[in-house]
């Protein structure tokens, strides 16, 4: 890898805006070198030409793929949550619960949540996360809980058994 970096006379670290790691995106060499191999030679198809977060979504209606998610109407208690990613239930790309679609999009949560965890499904990731209770907010007179990603969000399987996706990386 370092051969390539030197050959493309490319960093290991750039300088960029803002604007430019979220929205408009940059070239980057070895991104322009691999959307340059034939189809098959790496295991996944590069979706991007330029690197950046959101870059090349704006507009896109299912950049992201398709979410089935519940509206309330049956069962108000499952609004938000998410019944198939992609036209199902779990992603294919990792083992048991770590493959699955739990959750929320992370815009609509069912009512009464707990001061336990919410699970948000990324579809950047492909993959749910969990986030844990961290504490009672108040924002313009609304009190609400505070979710964040705590360290067993990436912590290895042997300790915490549904991030199976940390032995595939």
């Amino acid at each position: 890898m370092e051969l390539v970096l030197t050959m493309l006379e490319t960093k290991h670290y750039v300088t960029k805006t803002v604007r430019e790691f979220l929205f408009d995106g940059y070239e980057d060499p070895l991104l322009s070198l691999a959307n340059l191999l034939p189809e098959g030679i790496l295991p996944l198809k590069i979706p991007l030409k330029k690197f950046g977060w959101m870059s090349e979504r704006n507009g896109s209606a299912d950049y992201d793929g398709v979410f089935n998610m519940f509206t309330g109407v049956n069962d108000i208690m499952k609004i938000g949550s998410i019944g198939n990613w992609n036209y199902a239930n779990t992603t294919g790309h990792y083992p048991s619960y770590c493959g699955m679609t739990n959750g929320t999009a992370g815009e609509i949560f069912p009512p009464k949540p707990t001061k336990t965890s919410v699970s948000i499904f990324a579809s950047d990731f492909c993959r749910s996360v969990k986030l844990v209770y961290k504490e009672d907010v108040e924002v313009d007179g609304i009190n609400g809980f505070r979710y964040w990603g705590n360290k067993q969000l990436f912590e290895h399987p042997s300790t915490e058994p549904n991030n199976a996706y940390v032995d595939l990386l």
